[in-house]
């Protein structure tokens, strides 16, 4: 992230935020990869308890009383 924000171009040494546009790009592409993990991850818990539902019936996880 770092090495893109201070890049200048070709054959040119770096220059300490350069472009801070791609801050910008990082922050949002971090928040969105987090975003995208987490709902693949709700999404296979709420698959698996759908199918164990459909497997064991109507309220298996509730008590007798």
């Amino acid at each position: 992230m770092f090495r893109a924000v201070s890049s200048v171009g070709i054959d040119k040494a770096p220059i300490e935020n350069n472009r801070p546009e791609f801050m910008l790009f990082f922050f949002v592409f971090i928040i969105v990869a987090s975003f995208f993990v987490l709902n693949l991850f709700v999404g296979i818990v709420i698959s698996t308890y759908n199918r164990e539902k459909e497997k064991q019936g109507k309220d298996f996880l509730l008590t007798s009383k």
